[in-house]
C-alpha cells in the first residue's frame, strides 16, 4: 500500500517541483566548476515549456571552441524509478571523451529525477506501444540541449555527436536525418525500448511494434 501511495504522488510532486507558470527559465551553468574533467552542473532547455533540464558538463582545459558530445541516457516506464533517477554522468565514457578534445554534455530528460516534469516519452500499453513516437520525443530533447551548448562561444557550432544508451540509443536513431554538419556522427549501445515488460525481465511489449518502428538504412 505504500508503494501504492507513494506512486499516486509522483504526478503532485512533478507539479510541486516544476518551475511557477510564466516563470522565466535561466539556462546555462547552476554552479562552480570542479574536478575531475571541469564538471560542471548546468540547467538546457527541454520540450517540457517552462522546465529546464538538469545536465552535467564535462570540458578540456581551455577555451575552445570544442567539438560537443551529448550522451543520451536510459529510461523506464516505471515511475518510481525515474523519480528516482540520479543524475546520469557516464564518468569513464566521459572521461574518455574529454581527454581526446571533447566537451560532453550528459543531460537528464524530462520525466526523470532532478529535472521532474512530465514525461514525454511515454510509448503507451504494452500491446500498442508507440515506440515510433517516444523515439521522436526522446530525440527532441536531445535536439534541443545540443542546439543550446552549440550557441555557446567554448563549443563548435558543427560536428556534434550524439551517444544514446538503450532508450536514449533509441532516440538518437531518431536523429539520423539530421543536418550532417550540424551532427556527424551516432553512436548507440543497446538501442531499443519495451524491455522488462511489467518488471519481467527478458519480456519485450510488443516486439512487431518495435521490429516496425527501427529507422531503417
Amino acid at each position: 500500500m505504500r508503494l501504492l501511495n507513494t506512486i499516486a504522488l509522483l504526478p503532485l510532486l512533478a507539479l510541486l517541483t516544476a518551475l511557477p507558470l510564466g516563470a522565466q527559465v535561466a539556462f546555462g551553468p547552476s554552479g562552480a566548476e570542479s574536478e575531475p574533467l571541469r564538471r560542471q552542473d548546468w540547467l538546457v532547455p527541454s520540450p517540457d515549456t517552462g522546465v529546464a533540464a538538469h545536465a552535467l558538463l564535462f570540458r578540456p582545459t581551455g577555451p575552445g571552441p570544442f567539438r560537443l558530445v551529448v550522451i543520451a541516457h536510459a529510461s523506464t516506464q516505471n515511475a518510481l524509478r525515474r523519480a528516482q533517477m540520479p543524475q546520469p554522468e557516464y564518468r569513464p565514457l566521459a572521461a574518455h571523451l574529454v581527454a581526446r578534445g571533447f566537451a560532453v554534455l550528459v543531460p537528464e530528460r524530462p520525466g526523470h529525477g532532478a529535472t521532474g516534469g512530465r514525461y514525454l516519452e511515454d510509448q503507451g500499453g504494452c500491446d500498442e506501444a508507440d515506440y515510433a513516437g517516444s523515439g521522436r520525443a526522446t530525440a527532441d530533447a536531445i535536439k534541443l540541449a545540443l542546439d543550446h551548448l552549440q550557441k555557446q562561444d567554448f563549443i563548435r557550432k558543427d560536428a556534434a555527436i550524439v551517444i544514446g544508451h538503450s532508450a536514449g540509443g533509441w532516440g538518437a536513431l531518431a536523429l539520423a536525418k539530421a543536418d550532417p554538419k550540424a551532427i556527424s556522427a551516432i553512436a548507440v549501445f543497446a538501442p531499443g525500448r519495451g524491455g522488462h515488460a511489467d518488471d519481467e525481465p527478458g519480456r519485450i511489449c510488443a516486439p512487431d511494434r518495435l521490429l516496425a518502428a527501427a529507422p531503417v538504412p
